[in-house]
């Protein structure tokens, strides 16, 4: 046989071994996707993943069986005071609610989560841990004016990534945390993908009225932006953790 034919034949014979396989792979992730991947964390909570063959946050924590950033989680569980009342801005699937939830002791946690795919997944680890009376959960993009707002940017392997826009024609519906009109926060935890000034801005009096404990993350110039707004109420950053988080308090409540 010629030899050209011969190499022809054999790269023929691996591209059609390596198309099969990734449709074996894509069949395989679509049965887990509808039958659902749960695990079972060290300390018993319980988390739906049916993105775990592919998104960062569902994977780690399917793998290490822990939650997703606990270094960042066990500092804040040393600031957060006892029966605190939380909230979760970003929440994503449930990671940090559940902890602040099973871990803190929190009274009241108000989870809120932009994207209706994630949402759904956040309600199911919520019921699945049996803490429906403690977490709230509100499909809603907290922002400074209520409106719409869509997607930025979206990556199916980094779901927490995704960022969003202002944008009348959104999908995505926006609110204020002030709108609420909670009767206390004592943590605020906020973590969406460089939307944080619009959500501070659309809660201003909730944090002039309780002080709050605030942790954000936040990285490039956002980050002086942000210093300067909380700033203005009398807060200073007293953490620096990993992953661009960042611990801020109100002056007479630095530890």
């Amino acid at each position: 046989m010629n030899p050209a034919v011969k190499l022809f034949n054999s790269v023929l014979k691996r591209t059609k071994l390596y198309k099969s396989l990734n449709e074996d792979l894509d069949t395989i992730k679509s049965i887990l996707a509808q039958q659902g991947i749960r695990q079972t964390l060290q300390d018993g909570s319980v988390f739906s993943l049916p993105n775990a063959t592919e998104d960062l946050i569902q994977k780690r924590i399917f793998f290490t069986k822990t939650y997703y950033e606990l270094n960042v989680l066990t500092t804040l569980q040393s600031l957060i005071p006892p029966q605190a009342r939380i909230v979760d801005v970003g929440a994503n699937i449930g990671n940090h609610s559940v902890f602040f939830a099973r871990q803190c002791g929190a009274a009241s946690i108000h989870a809120f989560e932009a994207l209706e795919s994630t949402f759904q997944i956040l309600q199911q680890n919520i019921a699945l841990n049996g803490l429906s009376d403690i977490i709230t959960p509100h499909n809603l993009a907290l922002s400074n004016a209520v409106g719409r707002a869509a997607v930025a940017h979206h990556s199916q392997h980094n779901i927490g990534s995704t960022s969003l826009e202002a944008r009348e024609q959104g999908t995505i519906e926006t609110g204020t945390l002030d709108g609420f009109n909670l009767p206390g926060i004592d943590f605020l935890k906020i973590d969406v993908e460089g939307f944080e000034l619009n959500v501070l801005e659309g809660a201003e009096r909730s944090i002039a009225r309780s002080k709050p404990l605030i942790a954000i993350e936040t990285f490039g110039d956002q980050l002086p932006r942000v210093e300067a707004f909380l700033g203005a109420f009398g807060y200073t950053c007293t953490h620096r953790l990993e992953s661009q988080n960042y611990v801020f308090a109100a002056d007479a409540d630095r530890p």
